[in-house]
């Protein structure tokens, strides 16, 4: 059976025990369906050692809940890399993030400014004077976090593909 087919499965079981009523229309969730076999794809090829597959295993989850419920998501899900209170604490941390991205969500600024999901250090990472080509912008908020790391002295490209998904977001200095 599809891997990723099974951590929709295992989000919808997640959701039969939370009493209250989804309050979102579920966008992710069915896209999610719609691309499975791409999703599927990627994790049989991009994903090779089991802690970035249970990574991989728990977003795909979260987000499906999380398309439904909104953030925080209502529930503790059974395969999170994170105790609850660690969670928690990583939440706060991207919360708290200025300027971040309207639009974006808590999950990705977790991923990309906490956590820092797109730096392995002293091997690939962004400098300060460094010229970085984001490609797949999304939100902007990776773009915005590459500016942040290379300063003044460096500069971002950032490319996206589909001109609506970056038309609906916009920079929130706070």
């Amino acid at each position: 059976m599809s891997p990723c087919l099974n951590n929709l499965l295992a989000a919808l079981r997640a959701m039969s025990c939370i009493e209250a009523a989804p309050s979102r229309p579920g966008d992710v969730f069915f896209w999610q369906i719609d691309n499975m076999a791409s999703l599927d794809a990627a994790y049989a090829n991009y994903y090779r050692e089991e802690h970035s597959l249970q990574v991989f295993d728990w977003m795909q989850q979260y987000r499906a809940v999380m398309s439904f419920y909104g953030e925080p998501i209502p529930i503790q899900l059974n395969n999170a890399p994170f105790g609850k209170d660690e969670w928690a604490q990583l939440e706060q941390q991207a919360a708290a993030i200025t300027p971040y991205v309207m639009g974006d969500n808590l999950l990705d600024r977790v991923d990309t400014w906490v956590l820092e999901a797109y730096t392995l250090k002293g091997e690939c990472e962004a400098l300060p004077g460094d010229i970085v080509l984001d490609c797949g912008t999304y939100t902007g908020n990776t773009t915005v976090y590459f500016s942040r790391k290379i300063g003044t002295s460096g500069h971002v490209y950032g490319f996206e593909a589909v001109g609506t998904t970056f038309g609906e977001f916009s920079l929130i200095d706070r």
